[in-house]
Formats: C-alpha cells, structure tokens, sequence
C-alpha cells in the first residue's frame, strides 16, 4: 500500500493540498484517508455499499496532517447500478 501512495498519491501533493477531492467508489475509505493526509481540505467519497461506507472510522485520525478525516470525509450512499 505504501508504494501505491508513492506513485498515486504523493507525486501530487502539491495539487491535493487544500484542495476538494471526490472519491468515486471509495470502497472502505482508504485512498479518501491517504488524501486527507496529503492535505486535502476536504475528501468525499462516495461508495454504494453501504457496509463499507462505516469501515472508514477503522483508521486512525491522529497521523492527518491538517483535519480530521472523519470531519472531511463524507460518504453517500448511491445505487448507480
């Protein structure tokens, strides 16, 4: 997971840093947790299943840079399908 961060996420921190991002089938959360990491200011994330939308509070807020992903994140649940 670490190198997929290093060759997704941390070539455009510049980018990500306070900004808006959406999360399209963010699955668990774990890539809107990486963003809000990076520095983005806020991260949603939309996933449909919605016994993965909770799975986000598993990881641990202390380690973010600028905001509390819990606070920034925000799941919708949506039946594209």
């Amino acid at each position: 997971m670490n190198m997929r961060y290093d060759f997704i996420v941390a070539p455009f921190k510049p980018f990500i840093e306070d900004a808006k991002v959406l999360d399209i089938a963010s699955h668990d959360g774990r890539w809107s947790y990486a963003l809000a990491g990076a520095g983005a200011a806020h991260v949603y994330g939309i996933e449909e299943r919605e016994e993965l939308i909770g799975s986000i509070t598993r990881f641990p807020t202390r380690i973010l840079s600028n905001a509390s992903l819990l606070s920034t994140a925000i799941y919708i649940e949506n039946s594209i399908g």
